[in-house]
């Protein structure tokens, strides 16, 4: 017991994905009122065919991190850019 508490202490612990891992439909559940919008705040919702690795495993730590990564990424793929808005285009031109 003291052993595996000096390694949850030092962040070494490992644990069963399986018993406290979240796939990405619960992170998103648990998460509440928290969405993706566009810059209108128009909500963009998940599509399921969105390469978003590991949507269905159950994940923690490090790698529910990269998923959330892979999941921002997927938004921003498809995100479409008003390119007749000036504002806009300065804004990626910079």
């Amino acid at each position: 017991m003291l052993q595996s508490l000096h390694k949850v202490i030092r962040g070494s612990a490992e644990s069963e994905p399986s018993a406290i891992g979240q796939t990405l439909e619960e992170e998103v559940t648990e998460q509440g009122n928290i969405e993706w919008v566009d810059k209108s705040g128009t909500l963009i919702r998940l599509k399921k065919r969105w390469d978003i690795p590991f949507r269905a495993c159950r994940l923690y730590g490090g790698q529910q991190f990269d998923r959330l990564l892979a999941e921002f990424k997927a938004v921003s793929d498809h995100l479409e850019l008003d390119v007749s808005d000036p504002t806009h285009s300065r804004r990626l031109t910079h």
